[in-house]
């Protein structure tokens, strides 16, 4: 079965989903896991909920701020901020390990900015890469990359977390998604 030229994915959306893919992968395999490392270290729902609304509201100001730099730096130099902050964020998680807990705000803030910076430049590429004939085409392969690192990358941190000691396990899923971003 072949597909009109118009309903068919660029080398660059293709490009644009592998990347997506990766990036989808290493953050569920730690995001979450960063709010149990907290609970860990902390046993305080103030903290994981701080932590989380510090992200929030940062990712929300950072994506409604950052429309007017991303259309005069360029969408990829914003997306690319993005990957980079991602992977700064699980870095210092690897380095600082426990110290975390004393600057779990200054973590959530640059998690949230990060997390603002690629999903503006992902969705304003999203548009660039697809077309109206091929949009719905690329946002489909796009839920089944999200659905899918979504499903299998919780699983398999739990197990790499299941299989160590103490907080090490967390430290090598971080260190992997610092690898993968």
């Amino acid at each position: 079965m072949k597909l009109n030229k118009e309903k068919r994915l660029s080398s660059h959306a293709i490009n644009i989903l592998i990347n997506h893919a990766i990036f989808q992968f290493g953050g569920s395999l730690s995001i979450i896991f960063v709010n149990l490392y907290l609970w860990r270290l902390t046993n305080s729902l103030w903290v994981n909920g701080l932590y989380n609304l510090v992200a929030i509201l940062s990712q929300a100001a950072t994506t409604f701020f950052i429309g007017k730099i991303s259309k005069k730096k360029g969408r990829t130099t914003i997306y690319r901020y993005g990957i980079l902050m991602t992977a700064i964020f699980y870095l210092l998680i690897v380095i600082v390990q426990e110290e975390i807990v004393h600057y779990f705000y200054l973590f959530a803030l640059l998690r949230g900015i990060a997390q603002g910076l690629y999903w503006v430049a992902y969705f304003t590429i999203v548009h660039e890469v697809s077309s109206d004939q091929n949009r719905h085409r690329y946002l489909g392969w796009n839920q089944i990359v999200m659905g899918s690192a979504n499903l299998i990358a919780p699983a398999l941190a739990g197990f790499i977390i299941g299989s160590f000691t103490g907080l090490s396990g967390y430290l090598i899923v971080f260190s992997i998604a610092f690898l993968m971003f």
